[in-house]
Order: structure tokens, then C-alpha cells, then sequence
């Protein structure tokens, strides 16, 4: 048994807790206390000397199993060293800065390119790997200097796969929050890419089997306040949800009224046919927005649209990377008068 279990032990992957076996050395040397009879001296049994073995061994084994699968409990991050790094401009992209980003250095080759994972960050908003091809930098989002794309799937210890969302860095890849268990006790994640898709001249599509392992701590999001409904140019503005994770800002809202009507009879109506945006549609006079700071500082917006559905509200929503804390009005399409609401940015670094 305890051959099979060792066994079984060597092949995975953990880190024990520090000094958890120094620990159990030490209180398998302490002498038995004393009997309390009057009688001769106690003596273990064979059998009982045995069984403190197995004991100890499966405690050891016990504490391993709870490193692996709860690496807050195994302190996996306190051990880990600070191998890589990125860059404070390329993280700026991502809404983040180097406090709070966990340095990693792991590299895999396939295909012949050679893939490296430099970063990783995670809370409750998004979960962020930073990736280096053909030991290339990773600079400043630039589809003309950046290679590629990667496409991942990430999956923690207990199985399950996290999917993969836009990011305006090709080589950092977003994914969804992590989920419970590995959200509340550590989360294990192994990436594993299978494409690597071109983002400008010079590199060709290739397919791989890329995988890196890395181990993160899930990091709390901020839920600010709900600004109040708001109506302007006879379209009224529901704010649903403000989320903030670091710098980065994802605002949904709902738009309502004759206006929006109006709209889901002509993109609704039979033989209508999609087509781009121009400068004088819905889309644009109601929709785009402008996120600016008290300095007039503008933020930039990664990703921003509209829904509209055939029944109900319509549906919109914004990202956008802040330059800083503080006070910022978020405006709402293109017209006089369009609508106009003030957000409170706290600052997360005190």
C-alpha cells in the first residue's frame, strides 16, 4: 500500500505546504507520553507502530491532495518565483499594472514556434494570460509587430474550460472568470493552444499543441453604483450593471422607447437586409460613446455595440480602459443633448 501510494504521489503535481513535512518528521520523533498506570512501562504494539506509519503517510498525502486541488491552502503563490515580467505600456492595454499581475516563465515549443507564457491575472470580472512568441517581446498591441493570435481553451484542476473573450491585445488572451471551486480556493489552469492565426504580413497560420501550466489566486472585482435612468432625445437609457476589474470598465445598459420601436420594425422587416453603420444611423446617434475624465483625459474604448432583439429593451454595452481613479461622465451618442451620467472610479491602489 504504501509503495502504491508513493507511487501514485511522485506522479502529480503539488506543492506541500512549507514545513509541512519537517512538521510530521518532528511529531513522529516525540516520545509516547507516559502511562498513567502504576504499572510496568507502556509498550507500542507492533500493529500500532504500523498504523502511525500509514497515518503519517496518508496525512502527508492528505495535505498533498488539498495543495493540489486548493493552491491558496498549499501557498503556491508565496513560493513561486518572479521569473517573468511584462511590460507597464503593454499592460496599460489590459487595464492593469505590474502590482497586480503574477510574473510566470514557462515555454513550450510546437510546430516550431515556441510559445511562452510571461503573466497571468484573474478576478472577478475576467481572468488575463500574457504570452510571448519566437522569444519575441511582448510590446504594445500593433497588428504590423505582432505576430499572432492565439486560440486557447483554459481549463482548471476540477475540469472545467473557461471561454475565451475578445482582447485588444492579440497575446493576451481573455477568458471568462474562474468559477467555483477554483474561484475560492486557487485555481491550477492549464492553456492549451491549438492555433496560432496571423494578425499582420510576415506570419503564416500555424496549428500546434501548445500547453502551459500556471496556478493563480482569483482577485476581487468592484461592482460600482447603478447610475439612475435617464431619458434624451426621446430614447431612455437603464443602466444594469457597472463592473470594474483594475482600470478596465464594462458598462451594460438597456435603451427603450418609440425610437427604439422603430428600429426593430426596419431591421426586422421582411427582405431587410444587415448592413455597416454609417456617421447618421441609430447605431451612432444614440449609441457611441465617450468616457472622459475630470482632466478631460478620454478613455479608450476596447470594445462597445448594440443589440436589439426582437422583443424588448435593446441592449447595450461598452469596455473601456481608464487612465486613472476619479470622477468621468460617460455621454451616449452623437446628438445634442444626449445623455449624460457620472461615474465614480475609486482608487484601488490604496
Amino acid at each position: 500500500m504504501t509503495d502504491r501510494l508513493e507511487q501514485t504521489l511522485e506522479k502529480m503535481d503539488f506543492a506541500l505546504p512549507a514545513g509541512l513535512v519537517d512538521r510530521a518528521i518532528s511529531a513522529a520523533a516525540v516520545s509516547p507520553l507516559p502511562s498513567r498506570s502504576a504499572g510496568p512501562g507502556w509498550k507500542r504494539p507492533r500493529n500500532f507502530l504500523i498504523g502511525f506509519a500509514v497515518a503519517s503517510i496518508l496525512l502527508i498525502a492528505a495535505n498533498a491532495l488539498a495543495a493540489y486541488f486548493a493552491p491558496r491552502y498549499g501557498q503556491a503563490l508565496a513560493d513561486t518565483p518572479v521569473l517573468g515580467a511584462v511590460a507597464g505600456p503593454v499592460l496599460h492595454f489590459s487595464g492593469l499594472d505590474a502590482s497586480a499581475v503574477t510574473p510566470l516563465n514557462e515555454a513550450v515549443t510546437s510546430s516550431g514556434h515556441m510559445v511562452k507564457l510571461i503573466g497571468a491575472y484573474a478576478d472577478s470580472e475576467r481572468t488575463v494570460v500574457f504570452l510571448e512568441v519566437d522569444a519575441q517581446p511582448h510590446g504594445v498591441p500593433n497588428k504590423q509587430q505582432s505576430c499572432c493570435i492565439a486560440e486557447a481553451t483554459l481549463t482548471d484542476q476540477f475540469g472545467h474550460a473557461y471561454q475565451q473573450t475578445y482582447s485588444v491585445d492579440a497575446l493576451a488572451p481573455n477568458f471568462s472568470p474562474l468559477v467555483q471551486p477554483a474561484s475560492q480556493l486557487g485555481a491550477r489552469l492549464t492553456l492549451h493552444i491549438s492555433n496560432l492565426l496571423p494578425t499582420g504580413p510576415g506570419f503564416t497560420e500555424t496549428s500546434g499543441a501548445w500547453e502551459l501550466h500556471l496556478t493563480l489566486i482569483q482577485q476581487a472585482g468592484i461592482v460600482l453604483p447603478i447610475p439612475p435612468p435617464v431619458t434624451a432625445n426621446g430614447v431612455t437609457y437603464a443602466f444594469t450593471s457597472l463592473h470594474l476589474s483594475r482600470l478596465q470598465i464594462k458598462v451594460n445598459y438597456t435603451l427603450s422607447g418609440p425610437l427604439v420601436e422603430q428600429q426593430r420594425e426596419v431591421a426586422y422587416a421582411p427582405g431587410a437586409q444587415s448592413s455597416p453603420p454609417d456617421p447618421n444611423s441609430f447605431f451612432d446617434q444614440y449609441t457611441r460613446p465617450r468616457l472622459v475624465n475630470a482632466a478631460g483625459v478620454e478613455a479608450f474604448l476596447s470594445n462597445w455595440g448594440m443589440t436589439l432583439p426582437k422583443q424588448g429593451p435593446a441592449v447595450g454595452e461598452l469596455t473601456a480602459v481608464l487612465p486613472g481613479p476619479g470622477t468621468y461622465v460617460l455621454t451616449l451618442g452623437d446628438l445634442p443633448g444626449a445623455p449624460a451620467v457620472q461615474i465614480e472610479v475609486p482608487d484601488l491602489t490604496r
